[in-house]
Order: structure tokens, then C-alpha cells, then sequence
């Protein structure tokens, strides 16, 4: 850690012969080292891996302001995603329909994937663990 910052989870992972390496759970503090593994001719194949910084919902961005913003940005989106999970509850689906007595009958569990170098899938989860594909699409970065 050349940064000295106590505490701070990142991690730099390279293999044996230097052609691969990874940085795991980046901030946006650490974008130099990240551009300076980026341009190192030694290294072929650069991994980003469960990047801790935000990239909206913010007043002042974490990567800066301005032109700094847009450069940091634009080099970020360099990258392929190549892994993305989200689940999304719908509705309330814990709850019991009094109406009913069903559990589960007002809401769900939706499921987005996507693994490198396929399209994104949808699944919907259903209460006991089993889910359904119910749409495909293609990974589009702009």
C-alpha cells in the first residue's frame, strides 16, 4: 500500500509473468495507480474488481470536477463490464395476502445478470429458490 492509508481494503494482484493483474476494491483515491497499471506495457489484461467508488447520487462527484470529471469518466469507461449482478424486490414479497393467505402474492424477486462475454439475463425468483429466465438482452455501452 503506497498510499499509507490505514484501513484502505484495496488491493493490486498480478500473476507470476506479470501479463495480468487486478485491482480489488478500488476508491476513486486510487485512479493514478489504476491509470499507471493501465499504461504499463507489461501488463495485458487489467481487472477492476468490485469498485467501491459512486458514480451518482452525489453533489460533488468522487472523481473529481470539471474537465478532471470527464477525464476520469472517460478513462473508466475504457473498461468492459464482464460480471454484474442486481436483485430488485418488487412489490412486498414477505408479506401474507390477508386476502388470500398466500405469501409471496403481491411482489417478487427480479434477478439481472450478466457474465463476460454473454448478454444480460433476466430471471425472476420464485419463493422456494427456484427462478425462470424471462428475458435476454445485449450489453450496449453507449
Amino acid at each position: 500500500d503506497e498510499g499509507g492509508i490505514d484501513g484502505d481494503l484495496c488491493a493490486i494482484v498480478s500473476s507470476a509473468g506479470g501479463g495480468v493483474a487486478a485491482m480489488v476494491w478500488p476508491t476513486a483515491g486510487r485512479l493514478k495507480q489504476l491509470k499507471a497499471l493501465a499504461e504499463d506495457s507489461g501488463v495485458h489484461t487489467l481487472l477492476v474488481v468490485n469498485p467501491l467508488w459512486k458514480t451518482e447520487g452525489q453533489l460533488v462527484s468522487e472523481f473529481g470536477i470539471g474537465p478532471w470529471r470527464k477525464a476520469n469518466e472517460a478513462f473508466l469507461a475504457t473498461f468492459q463490464l464482464s460480471y454484474f449482478l442486481v436483485e430488485q424486490r418488487i412489490g412486498s414479497p414477505s408479506t401474507i395476502n390477508m386476502a388470500r393467505g398466500a405469501r409471496y402474492a403481491d411482489g417478487g424477486v427480479v434477478r439481472t445478470q450478466r457474465s463476460h462475454p454473454g448478454g444480460f439475463e433476466v430471471h425472476l425468483m420464485a419463493p422456494n429458490g427456484a427462478s425462470q429466465a424471462i428475458g435476454k438482452f445485449d450489453f450496449s455501452s453507449g
